[in-house]
């Protein structure tokens, strides 16, 4: 679909809840959600939230070494962007 499927989940739950008469969504996020959620807000086009004090907590237990899952980004994404600039759209 469009850039992954953990996105897509996203956008679909938020179709659901503007189907249900949601006026105003905002995505909170933390760790490696937090890119997931840009993607869904960027596509979506609702508020970005991601939660610092959650991330000082999460980003104890990522290991930075790892790969972002692949699921989570379109092929050639970083040749043509990054996170900071495309959370500017937000």
């Amino acid at each position: 679909p469009y850039v992954g499927g953990r996105v897509w989940d996203v956008l679909n739950a938020i179709a659901l809840l503007k189907q249900h008469g949601a006026q105003k969504i905002t995505l909170r996020c933390s760790g490696i959600g937090r890119i997931v959620a840009l993607f869904a807000a960027v596509i979506a086009k609702v508020d970005y939230a991601p939660d610092k004090a959650l991330d000082r907590a999460a980003d104890a237990s990522l290991d930075r070494s790892a790969p972002i899952p692949q699921s989570m980004l379109p092929e050639g994404f970083l040749t043509l962007t990054d996170f900071d600039e495309l959370a500017k759209l937000v």
